[in-house]
């Protein structure tokens, strides 16, 4: 049955698109400047078990990996592509588990949080293309239950990692001990934050880059208004800043209330992990925690592209040679981060090894 879905895909990816060509030759043949006709089927560049993974997700995701780098043009385009193929098979794995297991959400808080959504970008059609903005490009028929779909989606397999991957990690004084001495060099801690942004950008017409919870505007300076009006909704106290984050911040942590992550899931950051109109606010000592900046413009890209940032600092720790004593927050955390990044790692090995994947070359787990 797997091999047959697979081959069905292929003949559809080839025969649909001649098709829908003909077609236009048939009907436009005296319209020399028509527009091109949408595309219908998308890619496929991995098939997994019944689902597929589309050319139009890698390169989403290829350019929501690079807006999270310091400086994504020092980026290994073949590596880069690598690792966002990975992820992207790992979520469709999860996602398929997770349905295994009959995983269940809140459908009332799923329905609430699209209705907000939807309040917040004016229009069910412009939340679709806020959610899906390379596939709204590319793919007909996309509508508010698509979003839906992929809301529910993500919180099965938030939850289905969950469950697998936090119960019984017990972490007794012993081990605690053992792990300070055998990381006697990560202890000399610089100084470091943890933060949450929102930000918003203003794209070009020409930019390639389509960011999740994409929102038009006319120009850079209508970017900017919105960001001011949703710094005077946070400031008084009409929207809480995680929650505007979620509904309406541009960058890759906007599900998780802007918290700012590295790419290994670490949420402290030194000045070096920053551009300098972050570090100069974050790390400013006037700065307390809970404090929420201005709107900050950052750096202006040869096509016109800006952002603009709401930051807000939650903690800061000063420069420190931790003792055993002091770094037993900093030790339980890593340990943790660990213990699920390692059970997680099983889990997806598991998950590998009974999967129909094809190409072949895509059949083990971090190979």
């Amino acid at each position: 049955m797997k091999r047959f879905i697979f081959f069905l895909l292929i003949f559809l990816l080839a025969v649909i698109p001649a098709l829908r060509a003909e077609e236009n030759k048939e009907g436009d043949k005296s319209m020399d400047n028509a527009e091109e006709p949408s595309l219908y089927v998308d890619g496929v560049i991995v098939v997994v078990n019944e689902d597929v993974v589309t050319l139009g997700e890698l390169n989403q995701e290829i350019l929501r990996m690079m807006h999270m780098m310091r400086d994504p043009q020092a980026a290994d385009e073949a590596a880069l592509r690598d690792i966002a193929l990975r992820s992207l098979i790992n979520q469709k794995l999860l996602a398929q588990y997770a349905e295994k297991e009959k995983v269940e959400v809140d459908e009332a808080k799923i329905n609430e949080a699209v209705s907000e959504r939807v309040e917040e970008y004016g229009g069910e059609a412009e939340l679709v293309k806020a959610v899906f903005p390379l596939q709204a490009i590319t793919r007909q028929g996309l509508s508010i239950e698509d979003v839906k779909k992929e809301f529910r989606t993500q919180q099965k397999i938030h939850e289905i990692v969950r469950r697998k991957t936090t119960a019984g990690i017990f972490i007794t004084p012993q081990r605690m001990q053992e792990y300070y001495e055998a990381h006697k060099g990560a202890w000399a801690l610089p100084e470091r934050v943890r933060f949450r942004e929102i930000e918003i950008i203003y794209l070009p017409e020409d930019s390639k880059y389509m960011p999740g919870n994409y929102r038009e505007f006319e120009d850079a300076d209508a970017a900017k208004k919105f960001t001011e009006d949703l710094l005077a909704q946070i400031s008084s106290g009409e929207k809480e800043f995680d929650k505007a984050a979620m509904s309406a911040s541009m960058d890759p942590w906007h599900e998780e209330g802007g918290l700012r992550t590295l790419m290994d899931g670490g949420e402290w950051h030194t000045r070096e992990d920053l551009k300098d109109f972050m570090a100069d606010f974050l790390f400013d000592e006037k700065t307390v925690p809970g404090q929420v900046s201005g709107v900050i413009e950052g750096d202006k890209k040869d096509n016109g592209e800006i952002s603009c940032f709401i930051l807000k600092l939650e903690e800061r720790q000063a420069a420190a040679m931790l003792s055993f004593e002091d770094a037993q927050r900093e030790i339980v955390d890593r340990i943790v981060t660990e213990e699920r990044t390692k059970r997680r790692d099983e889990l997806l090995a598991e998950l590998y090894k009974d999967a129909y994947l094809y190409p072949e070359k895509f059949r083990n787990y971090n190979e």
